[in-house]
């Protein structure tokens, strides 16, 4: 069914060392590769890239931003239910 919502995604772990380019946040890249990989409806602006939440329960960041997600999730979308 279409609850009428855009996609959002969540990083976790987000204290944890990565591997490749420590540098760069998780959700810079992986957006980066939304929008560059071939035929990308984002690239050709057919769609917004999604929202992203970074959380970490070791150092106790994001905890609270998800919730207000949610919350404005749980308000704003709608439910369809197939018939």
């Amino acid at each position: 069914f279409d609850a009428g919502c855009d996609i959002s995604i969540v990083f976790t772990k987000t204290d944890a060392p990565r591997a490749g380019n420590p540098t760069r946040r998780a959700d810079e890249i992986f957006l980066d590769a939304l929008f560059d990989m071939e035929g990308s409806p984002w690239r050709l602006g057919r769609l917004e890239l999604p929202r992203t939440i970074l959380t970490s329960s070791v150092a106790k960041v994001g905890r609270e931003a998800l919730l207000e997600h949610i919350i404005g999730l749980r308000k704003s979308c709608r439910v369809t239910l197939p018939e």
